[in-house]
């Protein structure tokens, strides 16, 4: 995939309802699609999810090393 087209990527999925970042792990906080604040503390399966299915998480990593 191209550069231009990964930054677009990239940019897409920030526009999505679902997806949340934390740009500053010192000081964490949730931002959301318009990039304000986002509290869901202990509120993930009543606002976030809507439902009171069992919460799974799966976190992933990537790690490339140049030889």
């Amino acid at each position: 995939m191209g550069r231009k087209k990964k930054l677009l990527k990239f940019a897409e999925i920030l526009s999505f309802p679902n997806v949340y970042e934390c740009y500053n792990i010192q000081e964490p906080v949730l931002t959301g699609a318009d990039l304000q604040p986002v509290d869901l503390k202990g509120k993930w399966r009543s606002e976030h999810f809507r439902n009171n299915a069992p919460i799974t998480l799966e976190l992933a990593r990537m790690h490339c090393s140049m030889v």
